[in-house]
């Protein structure tokens, strides 16, 4: 059960913190 969420973590961890580098900019371009 727990190969599935790591898996998932380790795919979401690089999105999930260019996401929130990339928030700013997004709000200023808006």
């Amino acid at each position: 059960v727990w190969r599935p969420v790591g898996l998932w973590l380790l795919l979401l961890a690089p999105a999930w913190v260019l996401f929130h580098r990339a928030e700013p900019h997004i709000r200023e371009m808006l």
